[in-house]
């Protein structure tokens, strides 16, 4: 079993996944699933699966087990998983008749005889464990026992990758918060100061009937427009703490500011309530909107444009426009979309660009609950 897993994933599930899929094409593993510890100390379910090939290709069986793992929050104390989370060891259980696991019943259900789990380690530290279920009764097989914890570690290599890139761009945005605060405490001050001191002057040269009047009303015209402009600019660098219900908030701000700004319509909706979503992906999310609305005002030109965030079996936020769609030839490599494109990696998102059926743009972000 040569390179269980792929080096290039670009997340830490992405790696879990092909992990999965690799180790269920060895030795007779249908399904391959993936815990992870919580913040509250226990283990609750990533959410990623992998179903071998059967003959029918039929996963409705494994749903009362796939239901049952993604609502449970299993303790440390739990005899299978929670005892590999305690010892940093796998555990082979051949016959469920031995497993008082919390999901051994609905596994039993699915024709499931053997399961096996292994930890993923960072650092010295557990932070996943990753289950494989059989319907054959199998007995320890050594190679496999030595190569596995070896995955379990270099997965641990691409969660430290992740966080580190987490870090980073947490980072970066206090440092585009900071720059806005900047912003909003200088140059727009300055530039407030410079607008009365030219409305002063405007006043002064109308009351003296001067030839210069004229110039100095559109002078302040112009320094009015700058200051909205740095007063938007500087709003739009600042919020970066967004939770679930602050997104809401933010991204009706975007469409209520690109409107204002740009004299034309853009409008969000919401018509679905969000799970609880984190700073972080919360944030990351607006992020990824503000760039697609910036990209269908500046590159596709377009009046009209449409913000909308929706939960179902998945939270999707759409961001769709008038303007000119994709060129065939254009290319979708711009830095503006590999940004997007990036953002949704952190957050463990996937992301399309595509042209409208009725003109215009479609970008979506689709984000696993």
């Amino acid at each position: 079993m040569t390179s269980p897993w792929p080096n290039e994933a670009k997340t830490f599930d992405a790696a879990v996944k092909a992990a999965l899929k690799r180790i269920c094409s060895y030795n007779g593993w249908v399904l391959g699933h993936a815990w992870r510890l919580s913040d509250e100390n226990d283990l609750v379910s990533t959410k990623v699966w992998e179903y071998a090939r059967e003959p029918d290709h039929a996963t409705t069986p494994f749903e009362p087990l796939r239901l049952a793992s993604e609502s449970a929050r299993v303790p440390l104390n739990d005899p299978f998983v929670g005892e590999v989370i305690r010892t940093g060891e796998p555990k082979l259980v051949s016959e469920f008749d031995s497993a008082q696991t919390l999901t051994s019943a609905h596994a039993s259900t699915c024709g499931f005889r053997s399961v096996i789990a292994f930890p993923v380690i960072h650092k010295g530290q557990i932070v996943a464990v990753l289950e494989f279920f059989s319907r054959d009764t199998i007995a320890t097989d050594e190679r496999f026992m030595e190569i596995m914890p070896q995955v379990g570690i270099q997965l641990g290599h691409v969660y430290e990758r992740n966080r580190l890139e987490r870090e980073v761009a947490v980072v970066a945005d206090r440092e585009q918060q900071r720059m806005g605060q900047d912003m909003h405490d200088g140059l727009s001050q300055q530039i407030a100061g410079i607008a009365m001191l030219a409305g002063t002057l405007a006043d002064q040269l109308n009351a003296d009937h001067s030839p210069f009047a004229k110039r100095t009303g559109n002078l302040v015209e112009a320094i009015e427009v700058a200051k909205k402009q740095a007063r938007d600019l500087s709003k739009g660098l600042m919020p970066i703490e967004i939770d679930s219900q602050g997104l809401r908030v933010a991204l009706d701000e975007l469409a209520e500011r690109t409107g204002k700004t740009y004299d034309i319509e853009c409008t969000f909706e919401n018509p679905t309530a969000l799970p609880k979503t984190d700073n972080f992906t919360a944030t990351h999310l607006y992020r990824i909107a503000r760039e697609a609305v910036h990209n269908a005002v500046k590159h596709a030109r377009a009046k009209r444009i449409w913000i909308c965030l929706t939960n179902g079996a998945y939270t999707m936020l759409t961001v769709r426009d008038n303007g000119v769609g994709l060129d065939p030839g254009q290319s979708t490599d711009g830095e503006g979309l590999r940004m997007m494109r990036h953002r949704a990696n952190l957050i463990g998102a996937s992301l399309s660009l595509r042209n409208a059926k009725d003109g215009g743009t479609v970008v979506q972000c689709v984000l696993d609950h």
